[in-house]
Protein backbone atom coordinates (compact mmCIF):
# COMPACT_ATOMS: atom_id res chain seq x y z
CA UNK A 1 0.00 0.00 0.00
CA UNK A 2 2.54 2.55 1.10
CA UNK A 3 1.82 6.20 1.46
CA UNK A 4 2.93 9.71 0.67
CA UNK A 5 5.07 12.15 2.60
CA UNK A 6 3.86 15.74 2.66
CA UNK A 7 5.90 18.74 3.77
CA UNK A 8 4.45 22.15 4.58
CA UNK A 9 6.09 24.88 2.46
CA UNK A 10 5.60 27.45 5.24
CA UNK A 11 6.76 25.70 8.41
CA UNK A 12 8.46 22.55 7.12
CA UNK A 13 6.21 20.21 9.12
CA UNK A 14 6.21 16.70 7.67
CA UNK A 15 3.19 14.40 7.60
CA UNK A 16 2.89 10.84 6.29
CA UNK A 17 -0.42 9.74 4.83
CA UNK A 18 -1.16 6.11 3.97
CA UNK A 19 -2.69 5.25 0.61
CA UNK A 20 -6.27 4.07 0.60
CA UNK A 21 -6.78 0.35 1.19
CA UNK A 22 -10.61 0.46 0.98
CA UNK A 23 -10.88 -1.98 3.87
CA UNK A 24 -14.10 -1.47 5.84
CA UNK A 25 -12.16 -1.65 9.13
CA UNK A 26 -9.64 1.02 8.14
CA UNK A 27 -10.28 4.32 9.95
CA UNK A 28 -8.67 6.29 7.13
CA UNK A 29 -10.56 4.68 4.27
CA UNK A 30 -13.98 4.27 5.78
CA UNK A 31 -14.19 7.11 8.30
CA UNK A 32 -16.57 9.21 6.17
CA UNK A 33 -18.94 6.28 5.65
CA UNK A 34 -18.69 5.33 9.33
CA UNK A 35 -19.61 8.87 10.39
CA UNK A 36 -22.63 8.91 8.06
CA UNK A 37 -23.74 5.52 9.42
CA UNK A 38 -23.32 6.81 12.98
CA UNK A 39 -25.43 9.91 12.25
CA UNK A 40 -28.22 7.72 10.84
CA UNK A 41 -28.03 5.47 13.89
CA UNK A 42 -28.15 8.42 16.31
CA UNK A 43 -31.20 9.79 14.49
CA UNK A 44 -33.08 6.57 15.30
CA UNK A 45 -32.41 6.76 19.05
CA UNK A 46 -35.18 7.88 21.35
CA UNK A 47 -34.54 11.27 22.98
CA UNK A 48 -34.26 9.76 26.47
CA UNK A 49 -31.88 7.79 28.64
CA UNK A 50 -31.94 4.08 27.94
CA UNK A 51 -30.03 1.08 29.19
CA UNK A 52 -29.29 -2.43 28.01
CA UNK A 53 -29.97 -5.05 30.66
CA UNK A 54 -29.20 -8.71 29.99
CA UNK A 55 -30.95 -11.58 31.72
CA UNK A 56 -29.16 -14.89 31.14
CA UNK A 57 -30.82 -18.25 31.36
CA UNK A 58 -28.72 -20.60 33.55
CA UNK A 59 -26.88 -23.28 31.58
CA UNK A 60 -28.79 -26.09 33.30
CA UNK A 61 -32.09 -24.71 31.96
CA UNK A 62 -30.97 -24.24 28.35
CA UNK A 63 -31.83 -27.80 27.20
CA UNK A 64 -35.31 -27.32 28.68
CA UNK A 65 -35.58 -23.98 26.87
CA UNK A 66 -34.70 -25.66 23.58
CA UNK A 67 -37.43 -28.25 24.16
CA UNK A 68 -40.08 -25.78 25.35
CA UNK A 69 -38.97 -22.30 24.26
CA UNK A 70 -42.35 -20.57 24.52
CA UNK A 71 -42.94 -21.67 28.11
CA UNK A 72 -39.39 -21.11 29.38
CA UNK A 73 -38.85 -17.74 27.71
CA UNK A 74 -42.26 -16.40 28.72
CA UNK A 75 -41.37 -17.24 32.34
CA UNK A 76 -37.92 -15.67 31.94
CA UNK A 77 -39.33 -12.45 30.48
CA UNK A 78 -42.13 -12.26 33.06
CA UNK A 79 -39.61 -12.58 35.90
CA UNK A 80 -37.21 -10.15 34.26
CA UNK A 81 -40.00 -7.55 34.05
CA UNK A 82 -40.95 -8.19 37.69
CA UNK A 83 -37.31 -7.77 38.72
CA UNK A 84 -37.05 -4.47 36.85
CA UNK A 85 -40.28 -3.17 38.41
CA UNK A 86 -38.81 -3.85 41.87
CA UNK A 87 -35.53 -2.16 40.98
CA UNK A 88 -34.71 1.03 42.92
CA UNK A 89 -33.27 2.41 39.67
CA UNK A 90 -36.77 2.68 38.18
CA UNK A 91 -39.05 5.21 39.88
CA UNK A 92 -42.57 3.91 40.66
CA UNK A 93 -44.97 4.38 37.77
CA UNK A 94 -42.26 4.98 35.17
CA UNK A 95 -41.70 1.40 33.99
CA UNK A 96 -43.08 2.10 30.51
CA UNK A 97 -42.91 -0.87 28.21
CA UNK A 98 -42.83 -3.47 30.98
CA UNK A 99 -45.65 -6.00 30.96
Amino acid sequence: LGGSLYECDDCGAVDYSYHSCRNRHCPKCQDDRAQIWLEHLRARLLPCDHYLITFTLPALLRPLARSHPQIVYSILLREAAATLRRSPMIPPGSAAGLP
